[in-house]
């Protein structure tokens, strides 16, 4: 579905719907994101192989997409934010998840280059990669702040290296002072939820993250659970009190949704401690280093 100039729709097949809406790089980050984690589990370098010709296509696209003062912004963002009235009216500027996805599709892309002796092409990625992370840091950061005041923003700064050192161990204090400022309740979309989770685990606020996914308070997992979920819903609409229906009387939405399910491998990377080729380069290699959590002194599971 990969036009010539390297676009792609938001959904495919598509019979010519989705290249002006419901793309963008979110959403076509999925021809870095596939095969990098195909690779990750099989080792097998088929895949990249297979991909390299749509990706470098792909990056080459999101050059043209960079606008005059270094921003991009096309396609969807921080979609089903918790806080918006509705799906498309996310809190996170665009620009602001736009640019962070493309900074991380340039980091995938590079090293997918670099395993097949694409060197050229790797350093190209490389490149663009750095220019993006000082656009953003230009336009959106000050000190360890990113200046859009939501989780998603800082989460997803952290989560793809815009801060190192001393400013990073800050902006993640400052992430955690957002979270408090939102009621201890996570306040972000799915862009947000693949990030958050991981930056507090990985920063040692794993409790605070278990205690966001838990909580009897809306919105967390539980509070999904406590209405009688069995699959993931598409957003965390409150609802009425014993109904499946929302609050508002607003558009119901599917309740069969995949894209919030980044919290099962959570699960297993932290809690469990199953971390499979940390290093990216031994698929048989496995890592086993949970975190400690409070309340929590047995974990099961199997790889």
């Amino acid at each position: 579905a990969q036009r010539e100039d390297g676009a792609f729709p938001g959904i495919i097949p598509t019979a010519g719907w989705g290249f002006e809406w419901g793309n963008g790089p979110a959403w076509d980050y999925v021809i870095v994101e596939l095969p990098y984690v195909i690779y990750r589990f099989s080792g097998n370098e088929q895949i990249l192989k297979d991909n390299a010709g749509a990706i470098y296509r792909y990056v080459r696209y999101l050059k043209t997409k960079i606008k005059n003062n270094g921003g991009i912004a096309f396609g969807l963002g921080d979609w089903c934010d918790c806080n918006a009235a509705y799906n498309v009216a996310y809190t996170t500027p665009l620009e602001i998840t736009d640019m962070l996805m493309a900074i991380e599709i340039c980091q995938k892309a590079s090293f997918i280059f670099e395993k097949i002796q694409e060197k050229e092409k790797s350093a190209e990625c490389r490149l663009l990669e750095r220019q993006i992370k000082q656009s953003f840091k230009d336009l959106h950061v000050k000190g360890c702040v990113v200046d859009a005041p939501t989780q998603t923003a800082q989460a997803k700064a952290i989560d793809v290296g815009i801060f190192e050192g001393e400013e990073k161990r800050k902006a993640i204090e400052e992430l955690v002072e957002r979270i408090h400022r939102d009621n201890d309740t996570f306040r972000v979309g799915v862009i947000g939820a693949r990030a958050l989770f991981r930056v507090l685990c990985e920063g040692g606020y794993q409790d605070l993250a278990l205690k966001l996914i838990t909580q009897d308070a809306y919105p967390s997992y539980y509070y999904w659970i406590k209405l009688g979920y069995s699959t993931l819903g598409e957003s965390f609409w409150e609802r009425r009190e014993n109904s499946l229906f929302r609050k508002d009387g607003g558009e119901f939405g599917s309740m069969n949704h995949h894209f919030w399910g980044d919290i099962s491998a959570v699960f297993y990377q932290y809690i469990l401690g199953l971390q499979v080729n940390p290093n990216m380069d031994d698929p048989n290699r496995i890592v086993i280093n949970p975190k400690k959590f409070a309340g929590i002194n047995q974990a099961k599971g199997t790889y």
